[in-house]
């Protein structure tokens, strides 16, 4: 009204509202800046994981792992080039105490937390390792290097709860996959979803669970990463350890 008499009451046309506006801060942002590891960061995670440097390396070269500083600590982090998701783990080891329940893994904030790694490149592979958490996508490229079969591609969904998005689907409708869900209840109840979701768009699925060799500590094999900590007495027993990936 005040404006129309400041007008002296001429008729004007007012553009409509925006429903929403579109910002930078909508995207998912990362607290640090995102990096390749350096020789030695990237060999005390092999230490850490008790993994192979040739598998670091090629998870490095296909965007899945990155290194940053975040809340003053050298963390290794799990992600793809959609920076959909972003998931940190501390170099040390220990967990996050900013945290309720110090977890060991922290999603950044405004990350897409059930957003499967490698999603946005899984179209181009043949053949596709499924795996749940970020060790597992770790040690799945570790098997890609060391059973030299490129062809591979590593999708990670973190988190035992979470489907595979209708998107991601459409892009693996066909190819062979393998499931390698950890060995409790939660991680077979979810690798059997996966399962029939994966059928629903005529993937070709087989499942993967490490149930009888021990590690070299004695606890039972309950993911794909701890079978790089089996002793070298229970990989020549089990020939099904000699080739994992499909």
């Amino acid at each position: 009204r005040t404006f129309l008499s400041f007008a002296n009451e001429r008729s004007f046309t007012t553009s409509p509202r925006p429903t929403k506006i579109a910002t930078e801060s909508s995207r998912p942002l990362p607290e640090c800046d995102l990096r390749f590891g350096s020789e030695s960061e990237v060999q005390r995670l092999s230490d850490l994981r008790n993994l192979p440097l040739e598998g670091l390396k090629l998870a490095e070269q296909r965007g899945f792992l990155r290194f940053a500083e975040i809340r003053s600590h050298i963390s290794w982090v799990l992600t793809d080039s959609s920076r959909k998701n972003i998931q940190a783990r501390r170099l040390d080891g220990a967990p996050w105490d900013h945290l309720p329940g110090f977890p060991k893994a922290y999603t950044l904030p405004k990350s897409r937390a059930s957003w499967p790694l490698g999603a946005d490149k899984i179209a181009q592979y043949q053949k596709v390792a499924l795996v749940e958490g970020g060790p597992d996508a770790l040690a799945a490229h570790a098997c890609v290097e060391i059973e030299e079969k490129p062809e591979v591609g590593v999708l990670a969904v973190l988190g035992a709860s979470n489907k595979i998005p209708r998107e991601v689907l459409t892009s693996l409708q066909g190819k062979p996959v393998r499931i390698f869900g950890h060995n409790d209840g939660s991680g077979q109840k979810v690798a059997q979803m996966w399962g029939s979701q994966l059928q629903s768009v005529s993937c070709r699925v087989s499942f993967v669970v490490f149930s009888k060799a021990k590690q070299l500590s004695g606890k039972p094999i309950k993911d794909l990463c701890d079978l790089w900590n089996i002793g070298p007495d229970d990989f020549e027993a089990y020939r099904a350890f000699w080739e994992v990936l499909p």
